[in-house]
């Protein structure tokens, strides 16, 4: 798999569908300034989140700290799906070492 490079301060825009958003505002304990950086795109069903590969480590955590704690078994499935695909974008960059 070819790993695009990047600096560690590269924004990389993530599109979360409705759900993915309510997902990570409404059932984690993710910082909220991973939320309020996240804007709709109008005219558009999904949102960007604009996250560097550490927000985006950061974000990953609390979904599977979520997801490893939930009693419900459907949220608990959601949020592993989110995992998996966010985490599929984190593995497809490697950082630059400087």
């Amino acid at each position: 798999m070819n790993r695009k490079i990047i600096a560690r301060d590269t924004k990389i825009e993530i599109r979360l569908s409705k759900r993915d958003y309510e997902l990570i505002s409404e059932h984690t304990f993710v910082d909220s300034e991973f939320i309020e950086c996240i804007r709709e795109v109008p005219g558009k069903k999904y949102f960007i989140a604009p996250y560097t590969l550490d927000d985006l480590d950061d974000v990953l955590g609390f979904i599977a700290a979520e997801a490893n704690h939930c009693k419900n078994k459907s949220l608990k499935e959601e949020l592993d799906d989110l995992y998996d695909r966010l985490s599929e974008i984190e593995d497809a960059y490697e950082l630059i070492e400087a």
